[in-house]
């Protein structure tokens, strides 16, 4: 297996984790951890999905912020300003924690 397929696959692995409500809490939270390491459209738009739902934890919230504000700090290949505009207020604070650090 090539180490893109692998790749892939870990990402759709950690995708499933980080939707599945009924996954144990601290698995999703790592899962969102993982995913800021990814350079994918999917990964962001399923953590902005996750950062935008209320009923989430404010801890994986905050690692989903976190996670985007990676991706963005990486690669400066989006808007950041419209997400930030959209999301709960845990993961806002992760991202604006991490863009004021810089």
């Amino acid at each position: 297996m090539s180490e893109e397929n692998s790749q892939g696959g870990h990402t759709g692995f950690l995708l499933m984790v980080l939707a599945d409500n009924h996954e144990e809490p601290h698995l999703r939270e790592e899962a969102a951890m993982y995913l800021g390491h990814v350079d994918d459209a999917m990964a962001l738009a399923a953590l902005i999905c996750i950062a935008s739902d209320q009923s989430q934890s404010a801890a994986l919230l905050a690692r989903c912020g976190n996670a985007i504000a990676e991706m963005w700090d990486r690669n400066r290949d989006f808007d950041v300003r419209p997400v930030i505009d959209q999301i709960e207020e845990p993961a806002k604070e992760a991202i604006l924690g991490w863009l004021n650090s810089k």
